[in-house]
């Protein structure tokens, strides 16, 4: 079956579920796959469901890159404006208190969490490129090396127990601390990433806010990543 062939139902199912944002749409790619791993496909049609994927995706970006660039900036500056009206100003004094940089005034505080903000942001995307590398790894893996993720079968352990190799892979860009968290079983699977860039993909890709332990009412949040439907509320 040839990618082609794959295209119409990815869209019919991007429709269908209003998947408006990368994140929204991988998750459906994510299933999409998933699912072809659980029926036993060929290779073939593995590839040509991930041409047919790339094929889809690129079509988004070109239509919309340009216009979601613009309204993501507009967003960014505001949604830092609002975290820090919400209560930032503590979290940012506490450095302050503890010497790590100095401010005079409620304006000064505003600048230096927004900075911060700017600098987190655009290394979310980083974040994200790795959780799909996992993802694709994983299923690669329920697929061909079940044994492998027996560490994960039952909790959630870090991506360097079940592949080494792909944990040395980490961006280097990504902020010191920054951790990756998995559990997955023969069908199902979820990946998280820690602390250090929630903060900003709250805002930036709230949808990806793992709902079992991140709320989306508090500041900050403790982990964001991809799961399998199944796997939602591990």
């Amino acid at each position: 079956m040839t990618s082609e062939r794959f295209e119409p139902a990815i869209r019919n199912a991007i429709a269908k579920h209003r998947a408006e944002t990368r994140e929204q749409r991988e998750r459906i790619y994510q299933a999409a796959r998933a699912s072809f791993q659980r029926s036993d496909r060929s290779s073939e049609d593995i590839e040509n469901l991930n041409l047919a994927i790339e094929k889809v995706e690129s079509s988004f970006e070109r239509n919309t890159g340009a216009f979601l660039k613009k309204q993501k900036q507009r967003n960014l500056v505001n949604a830092a404006i609002l975290l820090f009206l919400g209560g930032v100003i503590g979290s940012v004094a506490s450095l302050i208190f503890t010497g790590s940089t100095t401010a005079d005034s409620e304006d000064d505080l505003k600048k230096i969490f927004i900075d911060r903000y700017n600098k987190d942001i655009v290394l979310v995307p980083d974040a994200i490129e790795y959780l799909r590398e996992i993802t694709d790894a994983i299923v690669d893996h329920q697929r061909n090396n079940r044994d492998i993720l027996t560490p994960s079968n039952k909790t959630f352990v870090t991506i360097a127990k079940i592949d080494p190799d792909l944990a040395k892979r980490m961006p280097k860009t990504l902020p010191q601390g920054t951790q990756f968290i998995v559990k997955a079983d023969h069908k199902d699977f979820k990946v998280l990433a820690n602390w250090t860039l929630c903060g900003a993909a709250m805002f930036s890709n709230p949808e990806m806010l793992d709902p079992v332990r991140s709320k989306a009412d508090r500041i900050g949040c403790p982990n964001f990543g991809m799961w399998t439907p199944g796997a939602v509320k591990w």
